[in-house]
């Protein structure tokens, strides 16, 4: 079952999904926020999955816990110490403690700015996420 084909897409994939960990950690900011430390990617268009890369990228940044946007408006938080859902649902999503996320829909002028200024979604993006790891008081996970 095994040929030359499937070895050659095999390797470009894992090249690719190689390359997306260290395109993904490359543009990763970090935030402080009451304490919290916060890794943020914003925009991220993959491979990896954002269970992996933000696995990855906490390991690499030892953040609190990694937030992660995709193009297409939605954010994935994930945590090993921090109860992302708290965040999520102050973002109007849910999950688990330590996998969550929301769909979030940038107002129109952010849109616009975005056509323009391609920093001004993650800009909106943060300002949103600071407010609501302040609101769920970035709290431990028990």
């Amino acid at each position: 079952l095994w040929n030359d084909e499937l070895q050659e897409v095999l390797e470009e994939y894992v090249d690719l999904e190689l390359n997306g960990y260290a395109r993904g950690l490359a543009k990763t900011r970090i935030i402080e926020v009451d304490g919290c430390r916060v890794a943020v990617l914003a925009g991220f268009r993959g491979p990896p999955g954002n269970s992996l890369l933000a696995a990855y990228i906490l390991s690499r940044t030892g953040a609190d816990l990694a937030a992660i946007t995709r193009r297409y408006g939605s954010v994935s938080l994930r945590s090993r110490r921090v109860d992302v859902r708290s965040i999520a649902m102050k973002l109007g999503g849910g999950g688990h403690p330590v996998a969550a996320g929301a769909r979030l829909q940038p107002p129109i002028y952010v849109r616009i700015a975005g056509l323009l200024f391609p920093p001004a979604k993650r800009m909106w993006f943060e300002r949103l996420l600071r407010w609501a790891v302040r609101e769920a008081r970035c709290r431990e996970l028990s």
